[in-house]
């Protein structure tokens, strides 16, 4: 039997996933954990798992962190990302980081069920819709938009503060003190050569990174 670590911090989206595999995959099982520490030490103190499902958007530790932690400590373990994201940043860094897969959550039940069989195997799956955007990132490497520079917490920071969201508020999403969060956008704002907060909210439409 396949095991399966599905990390996500919405309970619907684990309970679905728990569904999905009990209704139509029985040989394959899922446990949960519901952030990116737990999931650390769960993998630290067990080793059975097959696969890691792994949402990027989580609080206080996000899944880029965890993805990266994961690979440190089980580089052999298959990372399959699971995200509501499209863009490609996300994407990429996913990729980068060495996730063997990216799918995203409106994906049809039997294509989940068919990218975490391949990626189980020891193959690597990509939504056919994100091939292109792939192929025509890698296809530009002269053309790098500016935010390719930013990091997995900082581009989380600034899709944040573009919404609208206050530096405290982003602070108490992310589980890090308000200070910590005017560094990131100080640096957010340098590496985009910004002056401020409607620059950024500009900067993220006008790049469709909402």
């Amino acid at each position: 039997m396949l095991r399966v670590l599905i990390v996500d911090d919405h309970p619907a989206t684990r309970v679905g996933v728990q569904r999905i595999f009990g209704r139509d995959a029985p040989d394959i099982g899922i446990e949960e954990a519901s952030g990116g520490r737990e999931a650390l030490e769960r993998i630290r103190t067990q080793d059975h798992w097959s696969l890691v499902l792994l949402d990027l958007v989580l609080p206080g530790f996000s899944g880029f962190e965890a993805l990266h932690e994961i690979k440190h400590l089980r580089p052999d373990l298959p990372v399959l990302v699971f995200s509501m994201h499209t863009d490609g940043p996300f994407v990429l860094r996913a990729l980068q980081e060495g996730a063997s897969g990216y799918l995203t959550k409106d994906c049809p039940p039997e294509e989940l069920i068919k990218a975490v069989r391949k990626v189980a195997g020891g193959g690597s799956y990509i939504m056919t819709e994100l091939t292109a955007l792939l192929i025509d990132r890698l296809q530009a490497p002269a053309d790098r938009p500016l935010h390719e520079q930013l990091s997995s917490r900082e581009l989380e920071v600034m899709r944040l503060l573009a919404g609208g969201t206050s530096l405290r508020e982003v602070g108490r999403q992310l589980c890090v003190s308000e200070s910590t969060v005017s560094t990131y956008r100080t640096r957010i704002l340098r590496k985009l050569q910004l002056a401020n907060n409607a620059q950024i909210t500009r900067y993220v439409l006008d790049n469709h990174l909402d």
